[in-house]
């Protein structure tokens, strides 16, 4: 079986109020998105790991995927 793990990250941050949206804040040192990366790359039946960016942050999404 082939498991596709699809990370929803599309949004923009309105509601939280926050210049930066809400997956491209740090804690700790990383972003939410590195550390959704990260635990879910780590996930030993996840095959794929497909994420759902706004458009204008696609470019970003190599900086994010260390660690998986």
């Amino acid at each position: 079986m082939h498991v596709v793990a699809i990370i929803a990250a599309g949004g923009r941050g309105q509601r939280l109020g926050s210049a930066t949206p809400k997956q491209f804040l740090e804690i700790g040192g990383k972003t939410i998105l590195q550390r959704t990366l990260e635990t879910i790359g780590s996930h030993r039946d996840i095959d794929e790991i497909v994420l759902v960016l706004p458009p204008e942050r696609v470019d970003d999404a190599a900086a994010h995927r260390a660690g998986i």
